[in-house]
Parts: structure tokens; C-alpha cells; sequence
């Protein structure tokens, strides 16, 4: 079975499209929504519901990098000596390329002669 995602909003801000998975209070209207479909609950429920839910992170929401464990080094120094499994160097191949791929070419303008 799929989580369950709690929303919470005005009832006219509410997406046409629904998932069943996921439950919609409306503050302004007290209707509560399973995807589609209309959800009868007391007013009491709905306001349980809700004081449940106040101290809830929103499902779209930030951290800064300073908030996550685990990152590399490199993900928040932008460092490239912090860059692991790196080459020593980069030695240039021989290759070609058609005009068309090459980009700032220069223009040339005709000259009166």
C-alpha cells in the first residue's frame, strides 16, 4: 500500500487532480477530501486532525546543507581539491570537429575592393 500524504489549504486552492493516497483538510470549509472523494468528519476530528498535523514539516519544503548528515565534503564547498576519485591530469586527444559544431566562430564580413 502506498503512504498516505496529509495536505492542508484553502478549499480553493485545492489541485483538480487528486491522488487517493492523499488526505486534504480545508481550514476555511472544514471538508475533508480522500483524493476525489468527499470525507464526512465532525468538526472535532477535523480540528484533532489538524492540531495532529500543526507541527509537520509541508510535503515540498527546504533544508540548508548544514541540516543533512552524510554529504561529502564537496557538496557544500564546491572545492575542487574536495573532489574525490578525481584524474591527476587531463591530456588532451587529437580530434575534429565539422564547422558547424564549432561555436563563437568568427563572422567575416565582405570587403570592397
Amino acid at each position: 500500500m502506498s503512504e498516505l500524504k496529509f495536505y492542508r489549504g484553502i478549499e480553493a486552492n485545492l489541485p483538480s487532480m487528486r491522488s487517493a493516497n492523499d488526505i486534504y483538510i480545508c481550514v476555511d470549509s472544514g471538508k475533508g477530501f480522500l483524493g476525489p472523494l468527499r470525507l464526512w468528519a465532525s468538526p472535532s476530528e477535523i480540528t484533532s486532525l489538524l492540531n495532529a498535523l500543526e507541527d509537520k514539516a509541508p510535503v515540498l519544503h527546504n533544508h540548508l546543507a548544514s541540516q543533512i548528515t552524510g554529504l561529502a565534503s564537496i557538496a557544500t564547498s564546491g572545492d575542487y581539491n574536495d573532489l574525490a576519485n578525481k584524474p591527476s591530469s587531463f591530456t588532451p586527444a587529437a580530434h575534429t570537429h565539422a564547422w558547424a559544431e564549432v561555436t563563437g566562430k568568427p563572422i567575416f564580413a565582405n570587403v570592397a575592393t
